[in-house]
């Protein structure tokens, strides 16, 4: 889980825009031998990426299976298109032809720039989501308990107070990683500038929820504290 989300994190926050510069100054040459080999390193270099985080992906335990089956479903396409690209281009010596191919590695993929930040947001949307479902049955499970302590007599309204306040946080949670999911659902390959600002938003909202689960963490933990405190005291 740990190495999943400090990779995850990478490709979400540490992954810098690549920029197409010093690609398209290597484009320029005319040599067909260079540029095979160009285009060879750059498929190589993404497809190792995507490998390691597919590999990271299966090993985890914490993403559903409906979002596992279709972000790995995307790399393994990814990976697919992109080897066939490489196999295409190991093959072409027309220069105009080459040039296009080479290109379009970087043009019709946006691997760092928006295919796996996508994918690695998506993951990080789904997994919070599953935090607060744990946060939901915590909360049930300490409201049932508040019920049985009040039924003894005991006053429970710190603990309910606690419970608004864990509610009240979730469901703050909740809205910011639904925002986050349609952020980076909204990224697009087409639109590179459009997906960063997207990409930063849904961080952004990724930080906001995690701050409000943080905060019905410690809430629903007070509670608990409260509730055995009132279950030690006699009547």
């Amino acid at each position: 889980m740990k190495k999943l989300a400090l990779f995850a994190f990478s490709l979400i926050f540490v992954l810098p825009s690549v920029a197409f510069g010093a690609t398209g100054d290597r484009l320029k040459q005319a040599d067909p031998t260079k540029l095979q080999n160009l285009g060879a390193s750059m498929v190589d270099k993404r497809v190792t990426t995507i490998t390691k985080y597919d590999s990271a992906l299966a090993k985890t335990k914490y993403i559903s299976e409906p979002t596992l089956t279709a972000i790995r479903g995307e790399l393994n396409k990814i990976t697919s298109e992109l080897s066939s690209l490489k196999a295409k281009i190991m093959n072409e010596t027309d220069i105009p032809t080459l040039r296009a191919d080479v290109k379009s590695i970087v043009t019709n993929y946006r691997v760092y720039q928006v295919f796996l930040p996508q994918s690695a947001g998506i993951v990080a949307v789904d997994r919070m989501r599953a935090y607060s479902t744990k946060l939901d049955e915590v909360s049930t499970k300490i409201g049932a308990k508040a019920d049985e302590v009040e039924g003894q007599g005991k006053d429970v309204s710190e603990v309910r107070s606690l419970l608004s306040s864990a509610t009240a946080n979730i469901a703050s949670g909740k809205t910011s990683t639904d925002a986050a999911l349609e952020k980076f659902n909204g990224m697009s390959v087409s639109n590179p500038e459009g997906a960063r600002t997207l990409r930063i938003d849904g961080r952004s909202s990724l930080q906001t929820a995690r701050t409000n689960f943080s905060s019905a963490r410690v809430s629903l933990r007070d509670a608990v504290q409260k509730l055995k405190q009132l279950v030690g005291t006699t009547q």
